[in-house]
């Protein structure tokens, strides 16, 4: 260890635990200790599977937080933990934490630190040491900026004590400091109805493991405008954002993974990956690898994506919470298929069951994807594991560099992108909508040339002439230029009209054309239209029937399909603790695909027909006849031509509350979930009992029963607190 981590470390461990014991009753009034014991046992039919104790944790933890004044507080943090793995070893660790906030009516200043010493058996030993500090603007004056300014630190050190041997050569574990340095300012100004924001940020990160050095600067900002004219009837808005993130990599080694930048991420769960968007999530870009982001659970399609301009990517690293139980599951049995797509709704699967490895050290799933350079590269859960969900907080690509690439690496990249919206309200039945977009990114260094540019143009006008009667028309635009990729223009028309000729009845129609291009080439065409009712049926009971009708044509071969698709759903409370919904869909096509063949006259074209269906049905129930006792159903299959469309899923829960009192109380649970061939049942129970005002204990058990195992898993956690 050197000397700014003994002292840091030392001196954290000494103020923290001499705080308690300051003189003054308010000192002694505000500390809190908490204890708790917690152990693991488990048992699988599974061949080599040991059963009995599987792990034991025990962890202290002191707090003390007195208020220096009315403007200043104080935290003080001393925390212990031991846990114990079977088969694996022990993980040890101290952990001190200090913060100090200041509040007042010109700034806030807050400063915090902490220091981390990890004694693990199975891993070399690690001491973390961070700080940081921010300092803000707090005056409420009318055209005054907001100011901000933050900057900290972290280092890390692995004890270089333990070796690993390939061949006739040994390797050290561990060594040196990693060093992170990083600072940043903030200023918001508002006024005149504008607008403006800045935010500049500055890391310097050293890696002595992998001998790397990492640099990165970003600077962004926004100007913004906002107004309304003539009563509300003209409402403008117009919006300027630039940005430029630099990355300066360089490297001794003889190899070295480095980040990836990236715009967005998304997720959810899909059960047709080929095609669909995802909703955005940004929680997993957002460099917090402590909070919970998505939770991927026991055979559900968890979908992960992220946008990466055509970057070079080599891995997907899936960071996950810091869950013990992670460290002793079967990880291997979590799987994943790689997907890339230039328009994030349309994917292709370039990897099948993709190597991967869970990292212990780091809690993260190492997911490599081959080198692959698309707009958006996504992850889907093929594998899961039977007891543990995971708990998703981080996304991050990366790049590995051997060779030549290891020397220098620099990556720049620049965001131009201008948004306005123009709403205007000739009169008060009628309203005209306009929508602008220009976003554009180019990227370049010495790994990396890419440039995108999207241009977006969106209008609709609206004329609610009665309710009765309700027509809109619409037009759309959005043109992308890729400079690795052919340039794509997608132009859409269409028209609407609403209605509601009864109170219980809302109806809607719509006929819409669409046309997609690449290279200025017209490729194909589709004409769309729709029907969709719904309706109050009864107090308790609604239903929404769509009808529509597509015909595709693809300009270049003459192919042509025409489709047919019905959707009804109902929806229901049977009872006022009983819910229900039922939704069913169909798909019905016939295409005409041109094909080569050999005529009298020589070569000539033949049309082959075709005609295809498909469907899915889902129901979802959701019983609570008592305050003790809950059901729920949830149900899908999908059936058709496509060989990933055939999926059959069922997940059935029960919950009944056997026992509860002010002290206690005991919960049995039940869980049923099939997709395809693979079946799990879980039984389990949860007994909670607080049998003192400082003592609580808490007991979870669960027996599986899979194609795969049968296995048990109970755990008991005994929680004290002064």
């Amino acid at each position: 260890m050197n000397w700014k981590q003994y002292h840091t470390l030392a001196a954290l461990t000494f103020f923290v635990t001499s705080c308690p014991f300051l003189s003054g009753s308010a000192q002694a009034g505000s500390v809190d200790l908490t204890g708790n014991w917690r152990a693991y046992f488990s048992d699988s039919d599974l061949e080599g599977t040991e059963s009995g104790l599987t792990q034991h944790q025990q962890r202290y933890d002191a707090r003390w937080t007195p208020r220096i004044t009315s403007r200043m507080t104080l935290a003080a943090d001393m925390g212990y933990t031991n846990t114990w793995f079977k088969g694996l070893g022990s993980r040890e660790m101290i952990n001190p934490a200090l913060r100090f906030d200041v509040l007042n009516d010109i700034f806030s200043f807050d400063l915090s630190g902490y220091a981390i010493q990890n004694n693990i058996t199975y891993s070399p030993d690690r001491r973390t040491s961070a700080w940081d500090s921010s300092l803000s603007s707090t005056w409420q004056h009318a055209l005054w900026p907001t100011l901000a300014l933050r900057a900290g630190q972290r280092w890390e050190e692995r004890d270089p004590s333990r070796f690993t041997r390939i061949g006739a050569d040994t390797f050290t574990l561990g060594g040196e400091d990693s060093l992170q340095t990083y600072s940043g300012a903030t200023m918001t100004w508002e006024g005149y109805k504008f607008r403006l924001f800045y935010d500049y940020y500055l890391s310097d990160e050293e890696d002595a493991l992998q001998l790397t050095q990492w640099d990165e600067e970003r600077h962004f900002g926004q100007l913004e405008y906002v107004d309304a004219y003539l009563d509300n009837r003209i409402n403008v808005s117009l919006s300027q954002t630039l940005g430029r993130s630099t990355t300066e990599q360089s490297s001794a080694g003889g190899a070295a993974s480095i980040r990836v930048l990236t715009g967005s991420a998304f997720a959810g769960n899909d059960f047709t990956p080929s095609s669909g968007r995802l909703p955005l999530n940004l929680k997993l870009v957002d460099g917090n690898l402590d909070v919970r982001a998505y939770v991927i659970e026991l055979q559900q399609p968890a979908n992960l994506a992220l946008r990466t301009d055509f970057r070079g990517v080599d891995q997907i690293w899936v960071h996950t919470t810091k869950d013990s139980n992670l460290l002793v599951a079967n990880t291997s049995s979590v799987t994943w298929d790689v997907y890339t797509s230039t328009d994030g709704f349309a994917w292709q699967r370039v990897a099948e069951r993709a190597t991967s490895t869970f990292n212990r050290d780091e809690f993260r799933f190492e997911v490599d994807t081959g080198t692959i350079r698309a707009a958006y590269v996504k992850l889907v859960a093929t594998g899961w594991l039977p007891a543990v969900n995971i708990e998703v907080t981080e996304l991050e690509a990366r790049a590995k560099l051997i060779g030549d690439d290891l020397s220098e690496y620099d990556t720049t990249t620049d965001q131009f992108k201008t948004e306005a919206f123009l709403g205007i309200i000739p009169v008060q039945s009628t309203r005209l909508d306009y929508t602008f977009s220009r976003d554009e990114n180019e990227t370049s260094g010495t790994r990396d040339e890419a440039q995108t540019e999207q241009v977006a143009h969106t209008a609709r006008f609206s004329w609610d002439y009665s309710r009765y009667f309700s027509p809109s028309v619409g037009y759309s635009s959005v043109v992308n230029d890729y400079s690795l990729g052919r340039d794509t223009e997608n132009l859409s028309y269409d028209l609407r009209i609403n209605s509601i000729p009864l109170p219980t009845v809302d109806s809607s129609f719509s006929l819409a054309r669409s046309e997609y291009s690449e290279d200025g080439d017209l490729q194909l065409t589709s004409d769309h239209l729709n029907f969709t009712t719904v309706a109050t049926l009864y107090p308790d009971l609604t239903t929404e029937l769509g009808l529509g009708w597509y015909l595709t044509e693809q300009e270049l071969t003459g192919d042509t399909s025409d489709s047919y698709t019905l959707r009804w759903v109902l929806r229901s409370r049977l009872r006022k603790s009983l819910t229900a919904d039922f939704t069913t869909e169909y798909w019905t096509s016939d295409s005409e695909t041109q094909i080569p063949v050999e005529d009298h006259l020589g070569q000539g074209f033949d049309i082959m027909s075709t005609s295809g269906e498909r469907g899915s049905n889902s129901l979802n129930l959701n019983w609570r006849p008592s305050d003790i006792l809950s059901f729920s159903a949830h149900g899908i299959s999908t059936w058709g031509e496509e060989e990933e469309g055939d999926t059959e899923a069922l997940i059935l829960t029960a919950d009944y509350l056997v026992l509860r009192t002010s002290k206690t109380n005991v919960t049995l649970s039940y869980r049923f979930n099939t997709s395809n061939d693979d079946t799990y049942n879980n039984l389990g129970f949860v007994w909670g009992w607080d049998f003192s005002n400082y003592f609580t204990l808490q007991t979870n058990g669960n027996y599986v029963i899979s194609d795969f195992e049968n296995a048990w898993y109970i755990s008991t956690q005994l929680t004290a607190r002064l």
